[in-house]
């Protein structure tokens, strides 16, 4: 079972910090030693950008059509699942 909370908390970490250079095991590991201690997850919902919305065709004058019930929202929120919190 993946943790898309934590996969969500150290992407937007990564992309503010010199974390970035490290591959994603690497920084599992330094967020499991954080974790360990030194730092608590307050579980904060979490931005995740989404794809943007592709047109499945255009009309005559060149507007976009898109599927119906297509989802225009820029980002998806990310929740901390119950079993990865602390008590």
């Amino acid at each position: 079972m993946t943790d898309e909370h934590l996969d969500e908390l150290m992407r937007q970490c990564a992309d503010a910090t010199p974390l970035k250079r490290l591959n994603v095991t690497e920084q599992s590991e330094v967020f499991a030693w954080l974790l360990d201690g030194h730092m608590e997850r307050t579980g904060k919902p979490l931005q995740r950008p989404r794809p943007h919305a592709v047109p499945v065709a255009y009309a005559n004058d060149g507007q976009p059509i898109y599927k119906p019930g297509t989802d225009f929202s820029p980002t998806s929120t990310v929740s901390m699942p119950a079993q990865a919190a602390k008590v």
